[in-house]
């Protein structure tokens, strides 16, 4: 149900929110409940630790704060919220994975019941269907989300919850050099700056569990 929920959220906020501002707001909401969630699992918070989640989230609202005025939609904005509880509640519920494949498997078919009763419910009017856009989409959330999310799901169970809600943070800097080295889009000294302030504030984290 959280996969659906994350999924169905993400999809319909990114209608009328910017990029940037999205993802922004969806990670913020990712570490939140994912700090929260470790004070259950009796993880231990230090300064270090702390030190190193600020500069990372700082890293990262330096990138992607939108520049300028912009307007914000409040539903959609509450969609990115709903995605991000969801997507951290999904990452929590990973740490008693015992079988990745078989768990993301089962969250993967219980997802697709939702979306195809959503489909049918919400919109078949609305839709309009082209071989290349299913078969893209096909790729997109069979294999290569598929694949990830096995791969979150194996390394869940070995890392503190506090580590894996930081390590995400690195995701959408990740994208954005992909897209320089693939779409030619430009490198700027904004993206060297937060590249350097999240990595930075990963290493202390890890470096804080190995002093543990």
């Amino acid at each position: 149900m959280v996969t659906f929920l994350y999924a169905i959220s993400f999809s319909y906020a990114y209608v009328n929110i910017d990029a940037g501002f999205g993802a922004l707001l969806l990670f913020g909401v990712v570490q939140l409940v994912m700090i929260i969630g470790s004070v259950f699992y009796k993880e231990k918070l230090t300064f270090l630790k702390m030190i190193g989640i600020g500069i990372s989230i700082f890293g990262l609202s330096y990138l992607l704060y939108p520049s300028g005025e912009f307007e914000v939609s409040f539903f959609h904005a509450f969609l990115m919220i709903v995605s991000g509880f969801s997507w951290a509640i999904y990452s929590i519920l990973g740490k008693k994975s015992s079988n990745a494949l078989e768990n993301t498997t089962d969250n993967f078919l219980k997802a697709s019941i939702f979306i195809v009763l959503f489909y049918f419910i919400f919109s078949i009017n609305d839709t309009y269907l082209t071989t290349q856009g299913l078969v893209l989409s096909l790729i997109s959330g069979s294999i290569t989300s598929a694949l990830g999310y096995i791969i979150w799901y194996q390394i869940l169970p070995k890392v503190n919850i506090i580590t894996a809600s930081v390590v995400q943070l690195i995701v959408p800097i990740i994208a954005i050099l992909l897209s320089i080295l693939f779409l030619d889009e430009s490198f700027s000294f904004d993206l060297f700056i937060s590249t350097v302030m999240v990595i930075c504030g990963i290493c202390l984290i890890i470096f804080s569990k190995s002093k543990k």
